[in-house]
């Protein structure tokens, strides 16, 4: 079981997210490729958990960790940016 840290950002009306392995350095979303709408973001971010990380693996959002891939999604689509 490994933890795992998403960080999502809007800049330029444009949803950008990171998503990396906790203790090592965080990407700066920025960088990333940039999406128009939060659900676009939200399938871009669906294949890379579900191609990346174990189905045991945590992710942590906001200071709140993961298990469950489908109260980590409605919390990222209920959350502010």
């Amino acid at each position: 079981m490994a933890s795992y840290k998403v960080d999502i950002i809007n800049k330029f009306a444009k949803y950008h997210y990171s998503l990396w392995k906790a203790g090592e350095l965080k990407p700066d979303p920025a960088n990333k490729k940039g999406f128009p709408t939060l659900e676009e973001l939200l399938v871009d971010l669906r294949k890379s958990v579900d191609k990346s990380l174990a189905v045991d693996d945590t992710v942590t959002f906001r200071g709140v960790a993961f298990l469950d891939r489908a109260e980590l999604f409605g919390e990222i689509k209920r959350a502010d940016f």
